[in-house]
């Protein structure tokens, strides 16, 4: 027992110093918390905001579902779950929900956020590629037309005490004929989905 304990305090150790930026780098973020869903969703549990640059900090609300999957399968194959890795694929999925970014951006953003989190560039440039090739246009698309028939990805505050063994597809059905809004932000309906 004794041999554990001291193993765990290593290893503790060790991951703190490694965690630790070096001189003149920021920290890291840290892991969004999400609850996970048995058909392999997840809801943000608290607001989680994004810093891109000066100019645009993007906030992904609580109760936001994602599947990371706006990231084409072959390519989320790249990425390890559980991990830094997983804002890039959270904001690139609340950025394909929103439209409020041309796709291009959306992608840019991407590819960058990988970049910041230490993924190696052959990656990324291999995510990028998924992104913008057909699979990745038919996520837009589909966010779009979820968004025009009035679908729920964002889940409100008063709507998150739902059983963990809730599947994501009959939750949001239940909030569709709830009527719940889309999102807080009152972002328009689109009236048709293109890819820009």
């Amino acid at each position: 027992m004794r041999t554990i304990i001291w193993l765990v305090r290593i290893a503790s150790t060790l991951c703190v110093l490694c965690a630790r930026p070096a001189v003149g780098q920021k920290a890291p973020p840290r892991l969004p918390t999400f609850y996970r869903l048995p058909d392999g969703n997840y809801v943000l549990a608290e607001p989680f905001r994004f810093t891109v640059d000066a100019k645009l900090e993007i906030v992904v609300p609580a109760g936001f579902v994602t599947d990371f999957a706006s990231i084409p399968m072959p390519a989320a194959l790249l990425l390890p779950k559980n991990t830094l890795h997983d804002i890039p694929a959270l904001v690139h999925d609340y950025l394909y929900w929103r439209q409020d970014v041309p796709k291009r951006r959306a992608d840019e953003i991407f590819v960058n956020a990988l970049r910041n989190m230490g993924i190696p560039e052959w990656q990324a440039w291999g995510m990028h590629q998924a992104v913008r090739s057909a699979k990745g246009d038919e996520a837009w698309k589909e966010n779009c037309e979820n968004r025009r028939r009035r679908y729920p990805r964002i889940i409100p505050s008063e709507y998150l005490n739902f059983r963990l063994d809730t599947r994501w597809q009959a939750l949001r059905e239940n909030l569709h004929r709830k009527n719940v809004k889309l999102d807080e932000n009152g972002m328009p309906i689109p009236t048709r989905c293109v890819v820009i």
